[in-house]
């Protein structure tokens, strides 16, 4: 999620950026973190996951949940329209 929080810290001060705006999107594991960075940044805009995992292996000390535990975190933001 840190790596993710770095992206998203550039982006919005990027010129060309819309800090307004920001959505991501994976494939496979990049679809599993997808949804849960949608979980972790209240103010992501948008994400779409293919085909990720949603209910992976938990690892300690690697993964601790997966898209299934912390999916009312995202079901449950405000949504709005742009």
């Amino acid at each position: 999620m840190g790596d993710l929080d770095g992206v998203v810290a550039y982006v919005k001060q990027h010129t060309a950026g819309r800090p307004d705006r920001i959505g991501v999107t994976g494939f496979c594991r990049g679809g599993l973190y997808t949804l849960l960075y949608a979980a972790h940044n209240r103010e992501l805009k948008a994400a779409v996951s293919w085909y990720g995992q949603i209910r992976p292996a938990i690892t300690p000390g690697v993964r601790t949940m997966g898209p299934l535990d912390v999916a009312t975190r995202i079901l449950s933001r405000p949504r709005s329209v742009w």
